[in-house]
């Protein structure tokens, strides 16, 4: 108990990183081996990260693989240097082989994977 009151105690006017939240966490034991947390120190809380379309995790290899979609409507995002890395991925389609997926569906650099 006293770190909590520790911590409290430790949210002065004066502090330089001052609890701004606190929020109740319930941890379930059950859960704990396939529990995953992912924290973006380094953003600011007004870039608001979009929304995650596809994850992939491989427990064994401890890997998780996040698939995120990219704004293309931004007025901050060239369509023409999106098209040329879609490209360069995934090859012209008069040279890509039938069988062969193509990692960017619309022909446009839309999406970011992170590992």
């Amino acid at each position: 108990m006293d770190e909590v009151e520790d911590a409290h105690t430790a949210n002065t006017p004066n502090s330089d990183d001052p609890v701004i939240k606190e929020i109740p966490v319930f941890l379930s034991k059950r859960l704990e081996d396939q529990l995953y947390l992912f924290q973006y120190p380094l953003r600011p809380t007004t870039n608001k990260l979009p929304d995650v379309k596809k994850c992939f995790i491989k427990p064994n290899n401890e890997t998780v693989k996040l698939e995120v979609q990219l704004d293309v409507v931004s007025p901050n995002f060239d369509i023409g240097k999106a098209e040329d890395v879609a490209l360069r991925v995934d090859g012209p389609a008069e040279h890509r082989k039938r069988d062969k997926e193509v990692f960017f569906k619309n022909n446009l650099l839309d999406k970011i994977e992170y590992f």
